[in-house]
């Protein structure tokens, strides 16, 4: 009679058992990680043997970077994988919500071009010809290095490439314009069989993971590379991938939530991955592991919970497609105008589908244009008047400023001539304005204390703005310069020379030149009325030196929507920008502020392009509805018009 429930117990308990393991796992903790596809063929395995080993419960879903970071951000992960840094936007976000995070680094996406030993003369690929020697367009058509470069000689080359889906593979993809790479390259999916291809065919070029010839045992010639023309060839190596200088590489990031870490299964996976098994795996995917000291320091910060960028800073942000087309009007002011001209000269050099407009109006014009919506951007030595301020917010143009660097100007006398070593603008604008014949020629007119000595002057050649410059930033009154040199000479360096060598004399020259020169000459302070400035990095910066003029760009942001644009914005903030601007005296600032102001246009870039799409659509809406309404109420005025 008591059969059914004994039966029932039995059920009961059995189910009991069953149920015991899913209860343990419902209690289990588990580690949410979203993010990158590239970055999970790392992290997938790791997981997975981690849970293994430890008991906890990992889940890894592929999101991509952009959501995975967004997803951190906003709390809903312990762990983000990133194909790329975190930006200063997705900071912005995490920081509104109250998440901090530490950065953590796996390893490299290398790629590395290789060549058959007997191509002695290639030592250095631009990324234009890199894309000449891989692109989809070179496929059954570029086959002679003379076609890379005239220089290079009529040989035959035979490319060997990666598989699609490889990492390899789709670094290039990613760095080079067009769909995919060459469609008649000889694939192999084995990076060291490509490289003994490479070695034993002659005419054999290729494309391999760093860590497939790290060693160094392979017999190929590595091929250094220059990703804007004139930055400067890098080569591959452990240093120049560890410090991120090397222009083919992509670091792989864990973005980790500070307060997951603290709880010991997060803590663990992470440290893991860190381990010598964890960069065991990195290298079988096909990925440069971390060197030890990176190891070292990450394991570190993953146990002190050290937060915020620790790795990242050298990794490019943004990379100009080779084949961008379109126009970019610019003004200038005159004294702005000789640094655009040579950086913007240099870009349509490489850049050959964007044209620049250029002109030198002044800023009054380049504030007009801008803020009339009738330029992209300008070269500006001031920031604009309320006035001009008050057209671009009626006209509903905004602005960005990006400082380029200063303009400077510096008196140089003998270095015994110490009563010189601090003059008031007064004397200043007495000593460079031509009086006609009350103009100074004897020291002694400039006040009492300066000795009875004759004034020699070493001039740049007539044309030169720099007078000009001395004059109304002392006098604030447009007046003539005076031109009775000694000599006159536009090189700096020259006149600084001479200066050093004649009693009384003194000379101006850029403040470029005066950090050169080795002349004994002694720079002059100038008294603005709160007391003597002498001319350094410091003073010029911070605008306490009177004769420095800041060197800026004013960009339209509507403008920064278009890929022309981007481009030139990011070559003016490249390193090979740097170089041209100093050629042309300005100072510029240091890598750090250049960085900021690179991870500021990534973001501008990003906000004016979202702009720019949510128009386009808030323009079709109406269109749309407009053509529904006719639809469904046609009217005989329509219908005339259609006929018509």
């Amino acid at each position: 009679m008591n059969f059914p429930r004994r039966q029932a117990l039995f059920c009961l308990l059995a189910l009991m058992i069953l149920a015991a393991p899913l209860l343990v796992l419902a209690q289990q903790e588990t580690i949410l990680v979203r993010g990158s596809q590239l970055v999970s063929t790392v992290v997938g395995p790791l997981s997975d043997a981690y849970q293994e080993q430890s008991g906890a419960a990992v889940t890894v879903e592929i999101t991509g970077t952009d959501t995975g970071l967004a997803d951190l951000c906003s709390g809903e992960i312990d762990i983000a994988m990133a194909a790329r840094p975190i930006t200063r936007a997705e900071e912005a976000a995490c920081a509104e919500n109250d998440v901090q995070w530490v950065e953590v680094p796996l390893g490299s996406n290398a790629l590395v071009v290789i060549a058959n030993p007997a191509f002695t003369f290639v030592d250095c690929l631009t990324f234009p010809q890199l894309a000449a020697l891989w692109g989809p367009s070179a496929a059954n058509t570029t086959t002679i290095w003379d076609q890379i470069n005239p220089d290079w000689g009529a040989m035959s080359f035979v490319p060997y490439a990666p598989p699609q889906g490889s990492a390899a593979y789709g670094l290039l993809d990613d760095l080079l314009p067009g769909d995919g790479l060459r469609a008649d390259a000889t694939i192999e999916g084995d990076p060291q069989a490509l490289v003994s291809r490479v070695t034993e065919d002659v005419a054999g070029v290729g494309l391999v993971p760093w860590n497939a010839v790290a060693g160094g045992e392979a017999d190929v010639r590595l091929i250094a590379l220059d990703e804007l023309e004139g930055a400067g060839c890098v080569a591959p190596s452990p240093e120049s991938i560890a410090d991120d200088s090397y222009p083919a590489m992509r670091g792989l990031y864990l973005y980790v939530s500070a307060a997951s870490l603290e709880r010991e299964a997060v803590s663990g996976l992470v440290q893991s991955m860190l381990a010598e098994d964890g960069q065991a795996v990195v290298a079988e995917q096909g990925f440069t592991p971390l060197t030890e000291a990176q190891v070292e320091q990450a394991t570190a910060n993953v146990a002190e919970g050290v937060t915020g960028r620790q790795f990242s800073e050298g990794e490019p942000l943004y990379t100009i497609a080779f084949d961008v087309s379109g126009t970019v009007t610019v003004e200038s002011a005159a004294a702005a105008y000789p640094p655009l001209n040579d950086v913007a000269n240099a870009f349509t050099d490489v850049y050959t589908g964007v044209t620049i407009t250029k002109t030198a109006f002044g800023n009054p014009a380049a504030y007009r244009k801008l803020c009339n919506g009738e330029i992209d951007l300008a070269t500006v030595t001031r920031a604009p008047t309320d006035e001009e301020a008050a057209v671009c917010e009626q006209n509903d143009v905004s602005l960005w400023e990006v400082p380029l660097g200063h303009q400077a100007v510096v008196m140089l006398v003998p270095a015994e001539a110490d009563f010189a070593a601090c003059l008031t603008t007064e004397q200043i604008g007495n000593l460079w304005q031509d009086q006609g014949g009350d103009s100074v020629v004897n020291w002694n007119q400039l006040g009492e204390d300066f000795p009875d000595l004759p004034l020699t002057i070493f001039l740049p050649r007539d044309g030169e703005s720099q007078t000009d410059f001395l004059l109304f930033q002392s006098t604030r009154e447009i007046l003539n310069p005076r031109r009775d040199a000694l000599q006159e000479s536009n090189d700096g360096l020259w006149r600084a020379a001479a200066t050093a060598n004649v009693e009384g004399a003194i000379t101006y020259v850029d403040f470029v030149d005066f950090q050169a020169t080795e002349a004994d000459v002694i720079p002059v302070a100038v008294d603005a009325g709160n007391g003597c400035v002498t001319p350094s990095l410091e003073t010029i910066r911070d605008g306490s030196y009177l004769f420095a003029r800041p060197v800026s760009l004013q960009i339209s942001q509507d403008a920064l929507a278009r890929p022309a644009v981007q481009a030139l914005v990011w070559y003016l903030l490249s390193n090979s920008s740097r170089s041209l601007l100093e050629d042309q005296q300005v100072i510029v600032f240091d890598d750090a502020t250049f960085r900021d102001y690179q991870e500021t246009a990534v973001e501008k870039f990003i906000e004016a392009e979202a702009r720019a799409a949510a128009e386009a659509q808030a323009t079709e809406t109406p269109t749309e509805e407009a053509t529904s309404e006719a639809t469904e109420t046609p009217t005989e005025e329509p219908t005339a018009e259609s006929g018509s």
